[in-house]
């Protein structure tokens, strides 16, 4: 199939490069659908040993959003390892977004138009939010042609959507309804994006028996000609210390639940002190044995969230001692997350490259290079290290060196320590530097990684480490491509993306 003489030629996106996964596939059609720059996607999913090409999510989404902007499409396909994706141009070789009715339309008691619905069942529980991820810009931006009708109250221009989804909302490699709900859509309204809500109508699960769940998001697009604004998320500062872990626990048994609440409460006191509050949003029976599943999320004072997970998924003989397994495994890795400093944590950092690409400004996001360890995140006496084992005599007992002393104490205490913890520099994940270059690769926009600190000694004052991007100021008034920035119009003192991938060990 050859491209229409109306339409650009595809760009090009070589399906191995970095991550080499479908979160490279997801990003491309949902820029591709949104400007109508035509893609070629070749060896999809090529850094899979075992089942490269497209699965069920991914055909989902190519499927949705290939009717939303009335592409053409060749290799549309279950185990496709090429795609070809061109969306309808006119005559005037204007993209023709909007022309193909992929809603339903949802009217009131009274007839009057108050939303567009729209449904998408997976056949296997394979995660529905991954083919959320793929859709959400597109939905963001869709203020339909009705909406403009001027018949509709011009307060209603932008019409919900609720998108329905049916597939697995609990399964391996994949974002959890839980980490949705409560980690990615805080921080998608932090940075400016329109309301969000999502309602879980029943779990889909890939442990023990397979089971189809299903979820429902209500969007708020855009009004029509808006763009999304520009943010501004620098590395988390010391003061900002952890005030809450939220805790969500889905096993088997009372008994096993009530063991994993226990040992998390036990663990978060030694970590962050008395002081911090614990929270459990999610105590709830999985259904079956093999399915066990803990979500813990630190909240710190000025509402900034990170999380981490597991999903258990060795083999059970003892419900018990998985249980303890998966508690110390997660309790660990929140602990790496909130002693980095990042401004999110490592697996929001990719889903961010986005709405940091296809918003209007210089957006930023802080990594948390080079910073100190915070009070809060003290592993013990003597400068004991994440993963080492205690020196004789060396471990803190709950809470010693943190119940009754104000931040600026604890601080003070930790400047005094002989082997104070400096956590490494944190560079971008290889799904944050795989999302950048499909970014750039079709928008031509830039990212730079950035040191705006005068004190390069000073640990504590590098809040303006991080990476930078000038966004393609995209609206749903755009038709047809619009001009892409140079290069200069990026900040100064940057490394760029070629050297992180350059630096990074594949």
């Amino acid at each position: 199939m050859e491209p229409s003489s109306n339409s650009p030629p595809p760009v090009h996106i070589d399906g191995t490069t970095l991550e080499g996964g479908g979160q490279l596939v997801r990003l491309a059609l949902s820029l591709s659908t949104l400007t109508g720059i035509p893609i070629h996607i070749t060896s999809i999913r090529g850094n899979r040993s075992r089942d490269g090409g497209l699965k069920g999510s991914h055909l989902a989404a190519v499927e949705f959003l290939a009717k939303a902007c009335g592409a053409r499409t060749e290799g549309m396909a279950l185990k496709s390892k090429e795609l070809l994706f061109l969306p309808r141009h006119d005559e005037n070789e204007q993209f023709a977004r909007g022309n193909a009715y992929w809603w339903k339309n949802v009217k009131n008691d009274e007839g009057r138009l108050v939303g567009r619905a729209v449904e998408i069942k997976l056949s296997t529980p394979g995660s529905v939010f991954l083919v959320f991820q793929a859709l959400l810009p597109y939905l963001l931006f869709s203020t339909t042609p009705d909406d403009n009708s001027p018949d509709d109250d011009p307060t209603t221009q932008a019409l919900p959507i609720t998108l329905t989804l049916h597939g697995g909302t609990n399964v391996p490699a994949s974002p959890s309804f839980e980490y949705i709900d409560q980690v990615l859509l805080p921080t998608l309204h932090r940075i400016g994006i329109p309301p969000l809500t999502l309602t879980l109508h029943n779990r889909g699960w890939t442990h023990g028996r397979a089971q189809i769940g299903s979820v429902t998001f209500t969007i708020t697009p855009l009004p029509p000609g808006s763009t999304l604004p520009a943010f501004s998320l620098p590395s988390r500062e010391p003061t900002d210390m952890v005030k809450t872990v939220h805790v969500s626990i889905l096993a088997p048994t009372a008994a096993v639940r009530a063991q994993i609440r226990s040992a998390v409460t036990e663990a978060v006191r030694t970590k962050y002190g008395d002081a911090v509050e614990i929270e459990v949003p999610v105590d709830e029976d999985s259904g079956h044995a093999k399915r066990l599943y803990l979500l813990l999320v630190a909240e710190t004072g000025t509402g900034r969230r990170y999380g981490r997970d597991w999903l258990y998924d060795r083999k059970i003989a003892d419900a018990g001692d998985a249980a303890g397994r998966m508690v110390a495994k997660v309790v660990k890795d929140l602990a790496w997350e909130v002693r980095s400093r990042r401004a999110v944590d490592s697996f929001m950092e990719d889903q961010l490259v986005v709405f940091m690409a296809l918003g209007e400004g210089k957006s930023f996001l802080g990594d948390g290079r080079g910073r100190g360890q915070g009070p809060q995140e003290e592993e013990a006496r003597g400068g004991k290290r994440e993963g080492e084992g205690n020196d004789e005599g060396g471990s803190r007992r709950v809470g010693e060196s943190q119940e009754g002393r104000t931040g600026e104490e604890q601080e003070e205490s930790l400047k005094n320590e002989k082997e104070k913890e400096q956590v490494k520099g944190t560079k971008p994940t290889l799904h944050t530097l795989t999302a950048r270059w499909v970014a750039e690769k079709i928008l031509d926009v830039k990212f730079d990684n950035i040191n705006h600190s005068h004190n390069h000694n000073d640990s504590d004052s590098d809040s303006g480490r991080g990476g930078t991007c000038t966004g393609y100021a995209f609206s749903s008034n755009s038709d047809k491509p619009k001009p892409k920035p140079t290069s200069q119009e990026v900040g100064t003192h940057t490394d760029t993306l070629a050297d992180e991938m350059h630096g990074l060990s594949i």
